[in-house]
């Protein structure tokens, strides 16, 4: 779907017209430059990812055009969130980025309000991750800020059964996905229905960092670094002991685990409040995080 979108001036009077397109997906000229854009802000590109069939309607960019030429976005997220039992449908704001050309203009303005009025209706909550540069901007459109908080857990070490998975083998994909069907059993808070995600990092940034723990039937996605484990997610049968699960992923030297998901049960673990990006959840819906010590799962980040 395309329409053009009018920019006015400092004056008043309109001064440019640009295209805006909600099915950069589907056309490849308009998907290279959006690539192409996301390669020169972020550093990646989604082309892998939709050339694996992974890229679906669950990532919706709205991008301006400059003729064929992607100039601004904010991509659109739809999402299937367990919530302690309960099912909820949450839209997350992510791939903000305008081509420095094109600055001052006003084209994120415009796309946010396209995409408020186009899903403010449609979900339950409606949230983004913000650097420290914009954190002034999406104010402006009703959002609050929130904090999120990382959980870092005692582990004792009893390392060994662990295999790494590779992401270009077929079959350890489809035992990732049966894993990931599972869910997270210690996690307050899940993305479900969501593998074509999981694989965005898959088959990219973590391609390298993905076990499974035959004993526990298990899939633990995680790095290392000196005495921390960092643990992004778990998805296993709910019967298994998380403890268990960390022990058995840990290294020998492995000290603690830094959780990418809000524990169900804290226990030993110490939260601390998370550095970096900064939540914003639109004022009205539902929030959850008031209140609450919680994090959203760092692997489905968007």
């Amino acid at each position: 779907m395309c329409h053009c979108a009018a920019l006015l001036g400092k004056d008043g009077m309109m001064t440019d017209r640009y295209i805006l397109d909600k099915s950069v997906r589907i056309n490849d000229a308009v998907r290279a430059s959006y690539d192409e854009l996301t390669a020169k802000t972020f550093g990646f590109t989604f082309e892998e990812w939709y050339r694996q069939g992974f890229w679906t309607d669950k990532n919706v960019p709205y991008a301006l055009r400059d003729g064929t030429k992607v100039i601004s976005n904010v991509s659109v997220n739809p999402m299937d969130i367990l919530w302690n039992g309960e099912m909820r449908r949450y839209v997350q704001l992510g791939t903000v980025m305008t081509d420095p050309e094109y600055r001052g203009r006003g084209l994120a303005r415009i796309l946010i309000s396209e995409i408020l009025k186009d899903w403010r209706d449609r979900c339950d909550a409606m949230f983004l991750f913000a650097n420290d540069s914009v954190l002034d901007f999406y104010p402006r459109f009703g959002f609050i800020r929130e904090s999120t908080y990382q959980f870092r857990r005692p582990v004792i070490p009893n390392p060994g059964g662990m295999r790494k998975l590779d992401m270009e083998c077929g079959a350890d994909r489809e035992l990732l996905r049966s894993c990931y069907l599972k869910s997270n059993p210690f996690s307050q808070l899940t993305v479900v229905n969501n593998f074509e995600l999981l694989m965005f990092y898959s088959i990219s940034f973590m391609k390298n960092c993905i076990f499974y723990l035959k004993k526990f039937d298990a899939v633990i996605i995680a790095e290392y670094e000196d005495t921390v484990m960092a643990c992004y997610d778990i998805f296993c049968d709910p019967h298994q002991e998380l403890d268990a699960i960390l022990s058995a992923s840990a290294k020998e030297d492995t000290a603690f685990a830094d959780l990418g998901f809000s524990p169900v049960s804290v226990g030993t673990c110490v939260p601390t409040e998370e550095k970096g990006d900064t939540l914003f959840l639109l004022k009205g819906k539902e929030n959850i995080w008031k209140g609450r010590q919680l994090t959203f799962p760092h692997l489905f980040h968007t």
